[in-house]
């Protein structure tokens, strides 16, 4: 049963077909609407199509990096909850100083990724109204 009154939107940016998949594992299809982007230019299609109220975005992306993808994405909206993702902890530093509002492991438990979304919903109002 969604607790919501609206689902919030996520949209999960990764090449990598199999990690998408795994990330949407994690998430509860019945909290969120969830949409996926193979890469920079994808992704930046697809959020000016679904107005995502948070982006799970791998720094590794082709044809857009995931920094420049940040910039772009956080340039237009200041409320969207954006968390970069990378095996290399410098490349997560960078994501946070350039705009992710949280950067995190590959390796990170699922909890926690499941925690931080509940955490976001909670503590933003806007989040259920599909910013």
């Amino acid at each position: 049963m969604n607790v919501y009154p609206s689902k919030p939107t996520v949209l999960l940016v990764d090449a990598e077909k199999t990690f998408r998949d795994y990330l949407k594992v994690i998430l509860d299809t019945s909290v969120f609407n969830i949409f996926e982007a193979l890469d920079g230019n994808d992704a930046s299609l697809k959020y000016e199509c679904t107005s995502p109220a948070i982006m799970i975005v791998d720094m590794h992306i082709p044809i857009v990096d995931g920094i420049s993808l940040i910039q772009d994405i956080r340039s237009k909206d200041l409320n969207i909850k954006i968390i970069a993702l990378s095996n290399d902890e410098h490349l997560l530093v960078k994501a946070r100083k350039h705009g992710a509002n949280e950067a995190l492991l590959k390796t990170f438990e699922p909890e926690f990724l499941r925690s931080l979304l509940e955490t976001y919903i909670q503590n933003n109002v806007c989040l259920t109204e599909g910013i």
